[in-house]
């Protein structure tokens, strides 16, 4: 049964002015297989970087994620992530797009 795991993860981003701005504070939780976890709240607040950190697109500042006791700190073929917005390559076609995952993995498409 899979098992994710999220201890005290904190990110802040640095703005071009120089100031420091912090999305996440010890952020803690854990999930397991079959449960339904929500994350909510107003515009800006973090929610996308916690899941970006939680799919090990952007590393945290500080905490730890594991999923079933294994430390993410890169992305990995065992989890997706699905963005907000359209993330297609527009220099590809929509089978190339498609088919990058495989790609990446060095996978066959057939």
């Amino acid at each position: 049964m899979a098992t994710l795991e999220v201890q005290r993860v904190s990110k802040a981003f640095v703005t071009p002015a120089g100031q420091v701005m912090p999305v996440l504070k010890e952020i803690s939780f854990s999930a397991r297989s079959g449960e339904f976890l929500a994350i909510v709240g107003p515009s800006g607040c973090g929610k996308t970087s916690l899941l970006r950190i939680l799919d090990g697109l952007i590393a945290a500042d500080g905490g730890a994620i594991r999923l079933d006791g294994r430390a993410v700190a890169a992305p990995g073929p065992d989890r997706g992530f699905v963005f907000q917005s359209d993330s297609l390559l527009p220099w590809r076609t929509v089978s190339d797009n498609i088919g990058f995952g495989l790609e990446i993995q060095k996978r066959d498409r057939a």
